[in-house]
């Protein structure tokens, strides 16, 4: 299925792996933070997505820093979007406007850049159309549910010139450069493999009837309307583990990882991917609750 296929239009110019290539320079060595301004002129800014994320991390980060007026926030979470706007007022800011629709939010005169903190079935449509706003974006990874809408973001960035930071905070700490030297000066031998682990918590997903306070039509968006799905526990949506919403932990969680073995081991693109995994334990999930995966580069001059 194609999932944009009446929403975009996509690149037809640019191969699979250079679209890779482009979009590993993109969300890696080239980032660029927002335009820096002085306190008295803060950037003004608006979040769609107000969840724990969205709202506990992002926007508290971006209150804290003095840097942003947040004149703007959206979510189809009645109950969410109310919480992230008393997080606002409380921490003595004027109360933004609230919206159900990023588009309207969008069109807010003198708005300057947005947070897009919505699950990735959602991220190329609110991205493509903030670039088309001219607005600067913050954008969560995973950037794209695939890449062909990948391939879209990246053409509506080109066209926009616009600033685009891609949330990886792993890479922007000091500890990620002293271990890249460390490993580049020889002291701890050659590295031959790198592993990293990642043990998610989250249990099995049952189907629940939709709460009032949530725009259920509106969420699944451009992805197939399907089951409203929530952990044992829960009463949001359980999107990473529904395989419309998302490609699952590996794509979302992992990609930190990956990332950041690669800028550490200054690394390019692997040569061979393989995996091995699936549903064993953590029933109704539709991605997979264990999977291993290798990725091999090869280094032909160096091995003897």
């Amino acid at each position: 299925m194609n999932r944009l296929q009446n929403n975009l239009n996509t690149s037809s110019s640019m191969d699979r792996r250079n679209f890779i290539k482009a979009g590993a320079t993109l969300t890696g060595s080239l980032i660029l933070p927002f335009p820096a301004k002085p306190a008295q002129d803060p950037v003004k800014l608006a979040i769609v997505g107000t969840g724990w994320w969205g709202t506990d991390v992002l926007l508290n980060t971006a209150l804290t820093s003095g840097l942003f007026e947040i004149v703007g926030l959206c979510d189809v979470n009645s109950v969410s979007l109310q919480r992230a706007a008393a997080v606002v007022t409380e921490a003595g800011g004027k109360k933004p406007k609230l919206f159900a629709d990023y588009r309207d939010m969008y069109q807010m005169p003198g708005l300057q850049a947005v947070m897009i903190a919505t699950p990735t079935h959602w991220h190329a449509l609110q991205f493509i159309d903030a670039c088309q706003a001219g607005l600067h974006v913050f954008l969560e990874k995973p950037i794209s549910y695939d890449i062909r809408e990948g391939q879209a973001m990246l053409e509506a960035h080109r066209k926009a010139g616009n600033v685009v930071v891609v949330d990886f905070p792993r890479t922007m700490l000091g500890t990620n450069e002293k271990i890249s030297d460390l490993i580049q000066r020889g002291d701890i031998g050659k590295i031959w493999q790198v592993q990293a682990n990642i043990h998610n918590p989250e249990g099995g997903v049952v189907e629940k009837a939709i709460p009032e306070t949530i725009d259920f039509e509106t969420f699944c968006g451009p992805a197939p309307r399907v089951k409203f799905m929530c952990h044992e526990n829960g009463q949001n949506p359980a999107w990473r583990s529904q395989f419309d919403f998302s490609r699952g932990m590996m794509v979302d969680w992992g990609i930190h990882y990956i990332n950041n073995v690669r800028k550490v081991m200054n690394l390019g693109l692997p040569d061979n991917v393989s995996a091995i995994g699936g549903i064993a334990r953590k029933l109704g999930l539709e991605n997979p609750d264990h999977l291993d995966v290798r990725f091999d580069f090869w280094y032909p001059a160096k091995i003897q």
